[in-house]
């Protein structure tokens, strides 16, 4: 299981998935086992344990509301899930205003 795959499904769909396996005698304990090191080791579970809102890229980007917030929180989520930011404001705050910088627009 991949980190990406374990944090969009979220636990309870990864560990069904892995019951319906079992059901096949497709059982594999290092796949159950792997998906639930995966899910322990992820920095955040859903969008809403990130330390940024919308409301924050509004702040720091001066822009208005828009699709592009939606865009650029699944850039966020992606990357700290990857372990390229850390879920923490100020380095996001940093991620966002540099990335903003090189593309002017999302």
């Amino acid at each position: 299981w991949q980190a990406h795959s374990v944090y969009q499904l979220g636990l309870e769909e990864v560990l069904a998935v892995e019951r319906i396996k079992a059901s096949f005698h497709i059982k594999n304990e290092k796949s159950m086992a792997q998906a639930l090191k995966t899910h322990a080791s992820l920095p955040i579970h859903s969008r809403s344990d990130l330390q940024v809102d919308g409301h924050d890229l509004q702040v720091w980007l001066q822009q208005k509301p828009g699709a592009w917030i939606e865009k650029l929180l699944v850039q966020i989520e992606g990357a700290v899930i990857e372990g390229r930011l850390v879920n923490n404001k100020d380095q996001i705050k940093k991620w966002v205003e540099s990335c903003h910088k090189q593309k002017k627009k999302y």
